[in-house]
């Protein structure tokens, strides 16, 4: 099994994907609070999520673990 992270403009969503070969398998919809669009995400080398945000007051939105 495969996990992903995608971002999506359209649903202003973080979306966790599992993969079992090409076939979706599950997906859990995450931080659909946020009301800015996500444009992109990459994973930092501590492992916290980095996410942009798109539009005129666009944001870099650092997401760690709670300890």
């Amino acid at each position: 099994m495969r996990d992903l992270l995608v971002t999506t403009l359209k649903s202003r969503e973080l979306r966790w994907v599992q993969l079992e070969g090409n076939k979706v398998v599950a997906q859990k919809s995450m931080l659909n609070y946020l009301t800015e669009r996500l444009r992109d995400i990459e994973v930092d080398t501590h492992g916290a999520l980095i996410l942009l945000t798109d539009g005129e007051n666009g944001r870099i939105l650092r997401v760690t673990r709670k300890e």
